[in-house]
């Protein structure tokens, strides 16, 4: 997440990302304070689940994680998240609520966009976020059955 500063978006991206199996997140200051009562409450525990890890700079990261495939998501994308899958160890690059990623995040990997209809301009971090991990997870629920009681 580069410079998220929602306290409700970043607790609800946590549950959202500990529900789906992604247990690594990685912030890029300024950011919001995960300590913060609203992004612990917003989180429902799940910020007690995962790594969490601050970065003063994305390059920081990236070159730390290089060997990553690196998909950001952005507006301006290339490709059309449906035509995106990985088995491959990745970063998800989502930017701020208000102002997404800048255009040097094209240099970084595969850029994704998310299409959706032209009465909106974009979609809410958080969603975008939710979906995402559902696209990138398919596989590994795929399998799973839905629990049922026997009453």
């Amino acid at each position: 997440m580069v410079n998220p500063m929602d306290m409700g978006n970043m607790g609800t991206m946590m549950r959202t990302m500990l529900g789906f199996g992604y247990l690594h997140l990685v912030i890029i200051r300024p950011a919001v304070d995960i300590f913060d009562p609203k992004v612990i409450r917003a989180s429902m525990g799940a910020i007690f689940h995962l790594n969490i890890q601050y970065y003063d700079n994305f390059e920081s990261y990236y070159q730390e994680y290089k060997y990553h495939e690196f998909y950001p998501f952005m507006l301006k994308g290339a490709k059309n998240i449906h035509q995106i899958s990985t088995n491959n160890v990745h970063s998800l690059v989502f930017g701020n609520e208000s102002s997404g990623l800048d255009d040097t995040y094209l240099n970084y990997g595969q850029s994704v966009f998310i299409p959706h209809s032209e009465t909106i301009d974009s979609l809410n971090l958080s969603m975008a976020l939710g979906l995402t991990l559902f696209h990138f997870s398919k596989e590994q629920f795929q399998r799973k059955e839905v629990l049922r009681d026997n009453v």
